[in-house]
């Protein structure tokens, strides 16, 4: 299990590595400069033009130093401070009185969008430079760019737009991270340095991946630049960091014994699809099953039975015509023949739907059922609050953002912006489990709210826009049914249970990762991400 910092958790380990390890803050940046320097060294040939772009920050000071190591070793680079030069960090007045001492060429300062320093640092990057080296904010930064810095970037931007249209190399490398992107939420800071390439120091940062951080950091890669381990340990508080799933936490819960059957890998309960509306029962039971599940019921429509068992013959169902037809009792055996229940996928909104999402709450309440509660009956809650009432510690919630503003009343742009936040402050306010969906997902649990250690909300950072197809959703769905249900590990379930909703997160995404990288993200449909559940397993 790998974890992500915010910004502020970042900076709390740089300070403790500093000041209480004693490793002096020109060490790290020398280490962090030649990991960018050699990155460019693989990718570049000494006739390349490589602009160092410069804050007066410590930021900055990485990049004069990655400019002065690359001069030493006869590649052309060059130096472009942006701003007010007479306010900068110590270190970078050092890097930059070593760099000068070893001949590196500084462009003239720029200190306005106006003027000829302005207009010829734009016409040589656009004819003149192969790679920019973005120095210019790192993950401190908390309010938007304005003035120069801000035109500039969005210079930079429009050139490697036109300069990609002309096929002629022109590559952007972040230092930390692209310059306007906030390191903690993935906001956008006015604008932001489009890179090709983002090297990161120490831990990947959360804001890379959360909101807009997958648009703008191109490619990203982590370089170990001696932060102690002990560091993060120590200098971390609740909520500084993030974990993350990765492919060796599945593996550990992949073996089956030989002395087994059906029922040891847990039964699933599927009430979805509304007249009709078979579709997302099919895809949701057959994701339950792709993820190892013995036993599959579906509850649906009798106009989807037939459907149903051509598409899905493994699964057993259990059909209603009307409202007559759905009696409680009948529910709760169902219900107690369960390991999980998901409720709403196709359901619909009718008054039969309420009624169905209604006697579900209450009876995997009743008898404490992991429940999953998606779709159609997340909408239905959002209409009738009063359901909340059936809320309890095995629900799981899995609203993508649209549902989630429905559901919580809030504005979509302000979930996207916080979406740690709100998953935590629901999660808290409500006792459950909580994915929230977005390019990027998080699962707040349980366990985050009783253990109050640093690494139990999970950041998911696998998955693709390929993704965002109708039934995706309902595939994990599915498969979070699945796994809570014991097709994995039941101990895990047990012992864990935000953990092995991280997991279930993961394949999802990881097959989508695998279906696009096959089908392209433009053509992949829902069913190419189930086909794929088992090349995430078979690893």
């Amino acid at each position: 299990m790998d974890r992500i910092l915010t910004g502020q958790g970042m900076k709390s380990v740089d300070n403790y590595t500093i000041q209480k390890v004693g490793i002096p803050s020109m060490v790290l940046m020398e280490r962090a400069a030649l990991g960018v320097t050699n990155l460019i060294k693989e990718a570049a040939d000494k006739n390349q033009r490589i602009l160092c772009i410069c804050g007066t920050g410590n930021n900055g000071a990485d990049a004069v130093a990655v400019a002065r190591q690359l001069v030493c070793e006869d590649y052309k680079a060059d130096v472009v401070i942006l701003g007010d030069d007479k306010k900068c960090s110590e270190e970078f007045i050092l890097q930059k009185n070593i760099a000068k001492s070893c001949n590196v060429n500084f462009l003239d300062t720029v200190t306005t969008s106006e003027g000829d320093a302005y207009n010829y640092l734009c016409k040589a990057l656009r004819d003149d430079y192969d790679i920019v080296v973005d120095g210019v904010f790192g993950i401190g930064l908390s309010r938007d760019i304005q003035g120069v810095i801000k035109d500039f970037i969005l210079e930079i931007n429009d050139i490697k737009k036109y300069r990609n249209e002309k096929t002629r190399e022109f590559t952007v490398i972040a230092v930390d991270i692209p310059s306007g992107l906030n390191s903690s939420t993935g906001e956008v800071m006015g604008t932001a340095v489009d890179a090709d390439v983002t090297v990161t120091f120490g831990s990947k940062k959360a804001g890379m991946y959360l909101y807009k951080g997958k648009d703008v950091c191109g490619q990203i890669i982590a370089l170990d630049i001696g932060f102690p381990k002990h560091a993060y340990e120590e200098a971390l508080t609740e909520m500084q960091s993030y974990s993350v799933i990765e492919k060796e936490d599945i593996i550990k819960q992949l073996p089956r014994r030989a002395h087994s059957n059906k029922g040891t890998y847990g039964k699933v309960l599927i009430v979805a699809g509304s007249k009709g509306m078979y579709g997302a029962a099919c895809l949701a039971a057959t994701a339950a099953f792709r993820v190892g599940t013995g036993l599959v019921k579906i509850i649906t429509h009798e106009k989807n039975r037939d459907l149903i068992y051509t598409m899905l013959p493994e699964a057993m169902i259990e059909a209603y015509k009307d409202a007559d037809d759905i009696s409680e009792s009948a529910m709760e055996k169902n219900i107690e023949w369960a390991d999980s229940v998901l409720v709403g996928p196709g359901i619909g909104d009718s008054n039969m739907a309420k009624s169905l999402v209604s006697m579900v709450m209450k009876l995997a309440n009743k008898h404490d059922k992991y429940l999953v509660i998606d779709a159609d009956g997340l909408n239905i809650i959002a209409k009738d609050t009063s359901l909340k009432e059936y809320y309890f510690k095995k629900t799981i919630l899995t609203p993508h953002i649209g549902e989630a503003s429905r559901l919580m009343g809030l504005d979509i742009s302000y979930i996207a912006r916080n979406i740690i936040k709100v998953a935590d402050e629901y999660a808290r306010e409500n006792v459950v489990n909580v994915v929230l969906k977005d390019s990027t997902s998080v699962i707040l649990g349980i366990e985050s709210l009783e253990d109050k250690c640093n690494n139990r909300a999970y950041v998911n950072i696998t998955g693709n826009a390929g993704m965002a197809t109708a039934g995706s959703g309902d595939i994990l769905a599915g498969i979070i049914a699945g796994i809570v249900a014991g097709s994995l590990d039941r101990n895990l379930v047990e012992s864990d249970l935000t953990k092995a909703i991280a997991i279930a997160v993961f394949i999802h995404g990881m097959a989508g990762d695998i279906a696009a990288d096959e089908k392209g993200q433009i053509c992949m449909v829902a069913t190419d991400i189930l086909d794929m559940i088992a090349k995430v397993l078979n690893i």
